[in-house]
């Protein structure tokens, strides 16, 4: 084992760093990174959450700031998975070294994300490493020239633009190559800001201490809109040349950085060999699965029984399953991982007469208990069955179908179906009914949402919770009618999402219930018209309702673009079931 990865396993400051992160959010892996603190080279902490957050991942910046405020000896980056893995694939230096798997500090159980396939040619990592920085440097030098031409001939405006080029073209080289990503801004402040966390000798080019220094650095970034798009903006020669000179020193330090961190990976490459290796890639399922793996078989005595007993039951068929991981906030650091894991189970029970309310309390009292196997259950009597059937509904049809049957009475789901045949296709007018029913949904869902939206969170809190939860199962309910055909006879949204789960990844992604802060959070939402409705208040912060105004906004999105996906490759493929 590396010998940072041996200093850092007992450091409390990471252990508690760690088990924080993995609160806020679905962190699948943390990094970390030993440097020389004696140079000034703070520590490295290298975050990797799920790829849900690749559009918001603001969301979680501000979680992670406040944590990080009270441990100013370590840098820190967040990137979504895919983001890493494809930059590690386009020859990206710094994700080759601050995500090598010898680094890695913590791994989310049942997290089987390789960043290091075994296809990678780390040859042509390096080659196509320094092809992209030689082609970034190529851009540079040619601002660089303009801008010695421009000055050399009196065009001062078109000169600072140029300069400003080159300087922004710079940074961004070297923060793509040694930090992961470029900043997205053409502000040189910013810029000189954010490579200055990692690399000290670009800190204090242009010092923000100094005043003339400051109002120059306003010049320079005023030069990059106003030379393009306004007229008259000057600036003496004297002062061109003072940024010319810290243009070629940020040139000349970006060149030096990278051949630096190019020569530290060639050399770790020739230490370690090719691909990097990860031991505990290697265990054994048996391994990594302790005595805390909490589950309970479906033969095994367990609430399937309960079920089984309760007069009237007539079938029980298990029509979808789903493995999670629990308990996140106990830190799993990849040397001693637990990989617990709890299994969700999706069950269709068929009645004799009306057992909703019993069944529904068994599942609330099953699903309240810790360490037990949750149960999303819908329950119909033979009758409605039997209606539903006759009316061809595809969620009946295919649960009936492919659902393993873990009950029966003693008679035959073929006597149940009768003579009911499967259809193969939907007439024209059923095919635009599912188009108009999800618009009126949809239309439902977006008018609560925007509703909500609209309110400033110290106005009404409890509405805005209240709106968001009307509008989440207008949508649930749009999806199930679109892509199962089903009315659900229970109108809970935890219900509903639940059944959403069971046929489609977007909900579980936009609101995971994978932790206790999440679960909280999920039932804050869940919960909320109820509250309003018989209590009139809402226990909620304005942080919680920020999350879930951002994560509505989300589900809205990606419900509207799959709902309109499964209508247009029924119209177009003759949907078969």
């Amino acid at each position: 084992m590396d010998e940072n990865y041996k200093i850092i396993k007992e450091n409390g400051d990471l252990i508690a760093i760690t088990s924080k992160l993995i609160n806020i959010a679905m962190i699948e892996q943390v990094y970390v990174k030993i440097n020389d603190t004696l140079t000034g080279d703070r520590n490295l902490i290298t975050v990797i959450v799920s790829n849900m957050y690749t559009k918001h991942i603001t969301e979680i910046m501000p979680l992670v700031d406040a944590i990080m405020l009270d441990y100013p000896e370590y840098n820190y980056l967040v990137n979504q998975l895919l983001h890493v893995k494809e930059a590690i694939k386009r020859g990206n230096l710094f994700f080759y070294d601050a995500c090598n798997p010898k680094r890695q500090f913590y791994n989310r159980p049942t997290c089987n994300n390789i960043l290091f396939t075994e296809d990678l040619d780390v040859e042509k990592m390096l080659q196509d490493a320094k092809k992209s920085f030689k082609h970034e440097l190529k851009k540079v030098n040619e601002f660089k020239d303009t801008a010695t031409a421009c000055i050399d001939k009196g065009y001062t405006a078109l000169a600072a633009f140029m300069l400003h080029q080159q300087i922004e073209l710079s940074y961004r080289a070297i923060e793509i190559a040694t930090m992961g990503k470029d900043k997205v801004t053409h502000s040189i402040r910013l810029h000189q800001k954010y490579v200055s966390i990692f690399h000290q000798e670009l800190s204090n080019v242009f010092d923000v201490n100094n005043e003339s220094d400051n109002r120059l650095l306003d010049q320079l970034d005023s030069a990059y809109l106003e030379v393009r798009y306004e007229h008259g903006f000057a600036i003496n020669k004297e002062k061109l040349m003072k940024i010319k000179h810290k243009a070629d020193l940020i040139n000349d330090a970006t060149l030096q950085i990278f051949e630096r961190t190019l020569l530290s990976v060639e050399k770790e490459i020739s230490l370690t060999g090719q691909i990097p290796n990860l031991e505990i890639r290697q265990r054994t399922e048996s391994e990594c699965l302790t005595t805390e793996l909490v589950t309970t078989e479906l033969n095994a005595e367990s609430t399937i029984d309960k079920i089984k007993n309760i007069p009237g039951v007539q079938y029980i068929i298990c029509f979808g399953e789903k493995i999670c991981t629990v308990d996140r906030n106990e830190l799993l650091l990849v040397t001693e991982q637990t990989c617990r894991i709890i299994k969700k189970y999706d069950l269709l029970i068929i009645t004799e007469n009306d057992l909703q309310q019993e069944l529904y309390n068994l599942q609330g009292m099953n699903n309240s208990e810790e360490n037990t196997d949750k149960y999303s259950f819908v329950v119909l009597s033979k009758k409605q069955v039997q209606k539903g059937l006759e009316m061809h509904q595809r969620f009946l049809l295919g649960a009936l179908k492919n659902g393993l049957t873990l009950f029966s009475n003693g008679d035959d789901l073929a006597e149940l179906l009768g003579e009911i045949q499967y259809i193969e296709q939907y007439t024209q007018n059923e095919l635009d009914r599912f188009l108009v029913d999800w618009y009126n949904r949809y239309s439902n869902a977006e008018s609560f949402i925007e509703s909500a939206n609209d309110l400033s969170s110290g106005e009404s809190l409890p509405a805005q919770l209240s709106m968001f939860n009307q509008g989440l199962e207008q949508l649930c309910l749009g999806l199930l009618q679109v892509f199962i055909d089903f009315k659900p006879n229970r109108n809970s949204l935890g219900h509903l999402m639940d059944l959403c789960c069971s046929f489609l990844s977007f909900p579980d992604e936009i609101f995971p219930r994978t932790n206790i802060e999440d679960l909280e959070l999920f039932t804050t939402l869940t919960d909320s018209f109820n509250k309003v409705r018989y209590t009139g208040n809402i226990d909620a912060s304005s942080n919680e309702l920020g999350i879930i105004l951002k994560r509505c906004n989300l589900f809205l999105e990606k419900a509207d673009e799959a709902a309109r996906k499964k209508i247009k490759e029924m119209k177009e493929k003759k949907y078969e079931l």
